[in-house]
C-alpha cells in the first residue's frame, strides 16, 4: 500500500485535499508526502477508489489529480525536473551529439526558466523560452531556488552531455545563482543567454534556422492550425536540428470535472466544423487530432520522424465505439487506444 495511504488514510487524504483548497501552508506539507507518492502509484490508487466507490470514484480521481498537478510545490520542483531531463536525454541521446541552442516551447508560469538554466549549464548559449501564461514570478523565483539548491549539491546529476563538462563546470562558477532569489526580480531574465516571451511559438521572434534542440511537454495537443505552427517550429530549427515532444490525446476536459466517457469523450462529440470559439465555450482547448493524424501532418510539415512511441493505452470501452463521431469513426482501433505518445524528430539537413 503507498505510505500515504497507512498514513492517514482515503477519508483522511480527502479531509486533506479539501482543506489545502484553503491554505497555501497546508498545501506546501501535504504536497511534501503526497505528490510523489501519487506520482509513481497513480494506478493503484485510481483501482483503490474505484473498488470502493465505482460510482463516484472517477469523480474524486479527478478531482484528486487536478489538486495535485496544479502544484507548483510538486510539479515543477528540482527532483520531477531532473528525472523529466534524465527521461529526455535517454530517448535523444541516439540522435543530439551537442547542441548550442535551445527552445522550450510551453514553459509553464510557475518554473519557467527551470529547463532553460539546466541547458544553459549543458552548453546552449542562446535558450529561448515561451508560454501564454504570464509569469508568476514569485513562484518562479522559489522554484529556481529550490533548483539551483539541488544543482550546487550535486552537480554530476545535472550534466546530461558529458562532452561539455568543461562548460557545465564553468558556467556553474559564474552564474550568480542568488541574485534574482534575493532580490525578488526578474534579473536573471537579462541574462545575455536567456530569451522569454509571453506569446505562441509563432509570435516569439526566434531567427530562422537558429535552434538546434527543442522540446515541449503536453503542449503540441493544443496547436490549431497544427501543420502551419509546426511549420513555423520547422522553420526556426537549424538543419539537421532535433526536437523532442511528450504528447497527451486525452480529453484536457476530464482533468478539471468529470465527463461521461473520461479522456475518449471528445471521440463521441460532433465537432467538425465548430468554430474556434465555439469549441473554446465548450471547454475544448485541444485540437483534438490522433495519433497517426499527427505523424501524418509532421511528415507532411517536412519533418523526419525518428521515434513515435506511445506511452498509454487504454481500451477504448464499447460505448464510446458505439458513439464513434465523424473521421474517428474511421480510424483504427489501435489508435484510438492510444492516450500519451513520445516523438523525436528532426529537420533534414542541407543537402
Amino acid at each position: 500500500m503507498p505510505n500515504i495511504l497507512k498514513k492517514i488514510g482515503l477519508k483522511g487524504l480527502s479531509h486533506a485535499l479539501e482543506l489545502a483548497g484553503r491554505s497555501d501552508d497546508f498545501r506546501r506539507k501535504i504536497n511534501e508526502f503526497v505528490s510523489e507518492d501519487f506520482f509513481y502509484n497513480e494506478k493503484y490508487y485510481r483501482n483503490l477508489i474505484d473498488s470502493i466507490d465505482p460510482e463516484r470514484g472517477d469523480r474524486f480521481f479527478t478531482s484528486l489529480r487536478r489538486k495535485l498537478y496544479s502544484s507548483p510545490y510538486w510539479n515543477y520542483g528540482p527532483a520531477r525536473l531532473n528525472k523529466l531531463w534524465s527521461t529526455v536525454f535517454s530517448r535523444v541521446s541516439p540522435y543530439l551529439t551537442d547542441f548550442k541552442s535551445f527552445c522550450e516551447v510551453g514553459c509553464g508560469k510557475h518554473n519557467p526558466v527551470g529547463s532553460s538554466l539546466v541547458m544553459y549549464l549543458n552548453g546552449a548559449d542562446d535558450c529561448y523560452f515561451m508560454d501564454m501564461d504570464a509569469m508568476d514570478w514569485p513562484r518562479a523565483t522559489e522554484a529556481l531556488n529550490d533548483l539551483t539548491a539541488a544543482i550546487l549539491r550535486d552537480p554530476p546529476a545535472w550534466l546530461f552531455l558529458p562532452q561539455n563538462q568543461d562548460i557545465f563546470e564553468k558556467r556553474l562558477g559564474e552564474l550568480k545563482f542568488y541574485d534574482s532569489i534575493a532580490k525578488q526580480d526578474d534579473s536573471i531574465l537579462r541574462h545575455e543567454s536567456f530569451h522569454f516571451s509571453n506569446n505562441r511559438v509563432e509570435e516569439a521572434g526566434i531567427p530562422a534556422d537558429s535552434v538546434d534542440f527543442l522540446t515541449s511537454q503536453a503542449v503540441l495537443e493544443y496547436f490549431r492550425p497544427f501543420d502551419a505552427v509546426m511549420k513555423v517550429i520547422h522553420d526556426t530549427m537549424s538543419p539537421g536540428a532535433v526536437s523532442y515532444h511528450m504528447i497527451d490525446f486525452r480529453d484536457h476536459r476530464h482533468f478539471r470535472r468529470h465527463m461521461p466517457f473520461g479522456f475518449f469523450h471528445y471521440l463521441t462529440e460532433d465537432l467538425e466544423g465548430r468554430g474556434l470559439i465555439e469549441l473554446l465555450e465548450m471547454g475544448v482547448t485541444m485540437n483534438m487530432l490522433r495519433y497517426s493524424e499527427m505523424e501524418k501532418m509532421l511528415r507532411d510539415v517536412g519533418f523526419e520522424i525518428l521515434e513515435f512511441t506511445p506511452v498509454e493505452r487504454q481500451e477504448v470501452p464499447a460505448e464510446v465505439l458505439g458513439r464513434l463521431k465523424g473521421r474517428y469513426a474511421s480510424l483504427p482501433l489501435s489508435d484510438l487506444e492510444i492516450l500519451r505518445a513520445w516523438c523525436v524528430i528532426r529537420k533534414p539537413a542541407k543537402p
